[in-house]
């Protein structure tokens, strides 16, 4: 892998992406326990083989389905560097069906309207950022289902990103934390959070808005019914 190789960066994120998304992960606000789905396991225990094909040493999976790897810093050695973190969740929302996800490419996007299934579209009118990804790769669900982007691009990110890391250890870089967390999206996913196994300064969480952006908060889900 070449850090110029953007084609290359390109087409690897993309397969992990699709491999994601067609992993059943919904979770469950209605189990009390974290991870709430057998399907969030299979995700994680993929990752965590992953992570360990790429060459990370260290790695812990613990009972609630927090999956931490860490990779040391690349580059010339330099004294006093915080270890920073980045974190993406594998659950996806139950809001939408997310079992038999089937991901539609559709390259070089023309900038119209993208028709899916059983009635659904993408409309430039309605969605204007979708005018920004003119000419360049869109990928959706066929509109039976939820994509999975929430959180599996994040994790596809991270993921790609280690590889690349990995390859180039000349490239400089801080101590790494990847962080991987099931039930985001009931709520739980800081209930058993294991704290003490962290050492990062920092994380930064790949989950949220449109690309570029950078929230300065922190989303932790949390509810109350009336």
């Amino acid at each position: 892998m070449n850090l110029t190789d953007t084609a290359g960066l390109e087409k690897e994120l993309l397969e992990r992406f699709l491999r994601y998304a067609k992993i059943f992960t919904t979770s469950d606000d209605h189990v009390d326990k974290v991870p709430s789905t057998p399907g969030q396991w299979d995700l994680l225990k993929l990752l965590e083989r992953e992570l360990t094909g790429l060459g990370v040493a260290d790695i812990n999976l613990t009972e609630n389905g927090y999956l931490i790897g860490r990779i040391p810093a690349g580059g010339p050695p330099k004294k006093g560097v915080p270890v920073i973190g980045l974190m993406a969740h594998v659950d996806t929302s139950e809001e939408a069906p997310g079992e038999n996800v089937n991901p539609q490419i559709h390259p070089n996007y023309g900038g119209g309207i993208i028709q899916l299934k059983e009635g659904y579209s993408l409309d430039p009118a309605k969605i204007p950022h979708l005018a920004s990804y003119k000419g360049k790769t869109i990928i959706t669900s066929d509109g039976t289902t939820l994509l999975g982007a929430d959180d599996k691009a994040g994790l596809a990110i991270i993921m790609t990103a280690v590889h690349m890391l990995i390859k180039h250890p000349e490239y400089p870089h801080c101590p790494l934390e990847i962080i991987f967390n099931a039930d985001e999206e009931t709520a739980r996913g800081t209930k058993y959070f294991p704290k003490d196994q962290v050492k990062a300064s920092f994380v930064y969480t790949l989950d949220g808005d449109r690309e570029g952006s950078l929230e300065a908060e922190c989303f932790n889900a949390h509810k109350a019914v009336v």
